[in-house]
């Protein structure tokens, strides 16, 4: 009976496993073709607004439809996170149409960073430390049964405390100077990339939790996957805003 109930035991574990190796593989598809995406936008358009051929006129339309084509994605990121939602809820059809286009919409979004002028080794750095701190806390997340209550707890004091700091920072603007309420409101970007880092982990248990469950049999891993996705966008935007302020605040000096 023993033998029998281990068996069980590690074919489950090898089940949750293998749809997590899978759903870790959908993420970086979907990462590589929002990657994609990125760098034909923002070449293109850094060729039509740095184009010679181009009247100011004719470049200042260029500016206002990447405007434009901004605003449309991020109301359009907004409807396909509600649908992709809807289709793995209902498990009638395949999620993968939407989460194509969320990833190609992300990847547009993404451009931007590219086109105020941030330099590829700027963004290496912040992927690679994204790529290893999100592995990293969704994996503990996802293996350590009794992670879940302490990163929640973690992340809640966080919040907290970050709430504080902006509390804090706004009399520091009007009452103590410049320096000190930029200095509140760096301390406060870095736990608010700390709870990022620590929402991965809580999602980590959470997929573990819906795949141990066997819910969402038609779109499971799809489904962890676009959680663990848009974990790692929201790390790295953080990760790189926080590198931004470091390397600003260096090259200042």
């Amino acid at each position: 009976m023993a033998t029998t109930n281990n068996y069980e035991y590690s074919e489950e574990s090898l089940s949750t496993n293998l749809t997590l190796a899978k759903s870790y593989l959908y993420m970086a598809l979907g990462l590589l073709l929002s990657a994609f995406v990125a760098f034909g936008t923002s070449f293109l358009f850094s060729f039509l607004l740095g184009s010679p051929d181009l009247s100011t006129d004719a470049q200042g339309a260029v500016a206002i439809t990447y405007i434009v084509i901004m605003i449309a994605t991020f109301v359009g990121l907004l409807i396909d996170s509600f649908v992709i939602s809807k289709v793995i809820v209902k498990g009638q059809k395949s999620a993968w149409p939407p989460y194509i286009v969320y990833a190609c919409l992300m990847g547009v979004f993404l451009s931007s960073f590219m086109l105020v002028g941030i330099d590829f080794k700027t963004m290496g750095m912040a992927l690679a430390i994204t790529a290893l701190a999100f592995t990293i806390m969704f994996v503990i997340g996802a293996k350590c049964k009794g992670a879940h209550p302490i990163l929640t707890a973690m992340a809640g004091f966080g919040i907290g405390a970050v709430l504080i700091l902006l509390v804090a920072s706004i009399f520091a603007l009007f009452f103590g100077g410049w320096t000190q309420y930029l200095m509140m409101n760096i301390v406060a970007s870095m736990i608010v990339l700390v709870i990022t880092i620590l929402v991965a982990g809580i999602d980590g248990a959470r997929c573990a939790q819906i795949i141990e469950q066997g819910a969402l049999q038609k779109n499971l891993a799809l489904y962890c996957a676009f959680i663990m996705y848009g974990d790692f966008v929201i790390i790295f935007i953080r990760v790189l805003y926080f590198l931004l302020i470091v390397m600003g605040g260096k090259s200042r000096r």
